[in-house]
């Protein structure tokens, strides 16, 4: 008989512009499959968009917001913006992990900088791109040798896929190149953990860092950005996002156009 009630589907990735969604040989069925649901909910409003101008360029009926029509069929579509609820207080965080500097061994003063990025092992974190960046800034600017350590946490995804198997390898093979070019004795430039945190330790994490570093090549709505913001309740550490780590609504943040964040180290 079937199922007879509403179906609902939100989207967690973002949905792209119809130039780019356009070269899918499969595109209209793809569509058609999407409006097959009664309500359709993507991150942003630019992704509601691009949803909405692929179907006009593909099918091209009617449109009254938020109801798109097809024939007899009718679909909502909306934004539904993710967020997250601070359900991990920071005094328990504080209270129960041991500090990132203890943790790491790592200088507890204001001279040597903490930077902590928190990533799922995904191709569109683009955390090779940042390793890459973090070698070239030390290139440009030898000054800030032994004054900076970043702690990358990688969180495992999608394990037995062979492209994530080889994701992970090529950063751990950078990770070992950059710390054997970099580093000396006494300090290491990227302290790199592969594995998955409680909460409470990430939000320690966010805490006592300087700076959060959220910059994907690629996002829809990056809730790492908001729960480091969420640690900074004594405004201790500041955000490097670039625009695909979707921090809007935030300004104490450093914006960086690009993935390219070699140059972040000579502008403090």
């Amino acid at each position: 008989m079937g199922w007879k009630g509403k179906i609902r589907f939100f989207l967690h990735i973002p949905f792209p512009s119809p130039d780019v969604i356009a070269i899918l040989l499969w595109l209209l069925d793809l569509l058609n499959g999407l409006f097959e649901h009664d309500l359709l909910g993507f991150h942003t409003q630019r992704y509601r968009q691009n949803f909405v101008d692929a179907m006009d360029h593909e099918v091209g009926d009617s449109w009254n917001d938020p109801h798109y029509g097809v024939g007899k069929r009718t679909v909502k579509v909306h934004k539904f913006p993710n967020d997250i609820v601070p359900g991990t207080s920071l005094d328990d965080a504080m209270a129960s992990t041991t500090s990132v500097s203890i943790e790491f061994s790592l200088p507890n003063d204001d001279h040597h900088e903490i930077v902590v990025t928190v990533d799922r092992l995904d191709q569109a974190k683009g955390i090779p791109e940042r390793l890459k960046a973090f070698e070239r800034m030390l290139d440009r600017h030898a000054n800030m040798r032994g004054r900076v350590t970043l702690v990358q946490v990688t969180q495992p995804s999608r394990c037995p896929v062979r492209e994530y198997i080889e994701e992970r390898e090529e950063v751990e093979r950078l990770v070992g190149r950059v710390n054997g070019r970099c580093s000396d004795a006494g300090w290491v430039l990227i302290r790199y953990l592969y594995r998955f945190f409680a909460q409470t330790q990430l939000a320690r994490f966010y805490h006592d860092s300087h700076l959060g570093m959220i910059a994907p090549l690629r996002d829809g709505v990056n809730l790492t950005a908001k729960e480091y913001v969420a640690a900074q309740v004594d405004d201790r550490g500041q955000t490097h996002t670039t625009p695909m780590g979707r921090l809007s609504g935030y300004t104490r943040r450093y914006l960086c156009r690009t993935p390219d964040v070699s140059d972040a180290g000579g502008r403090r």
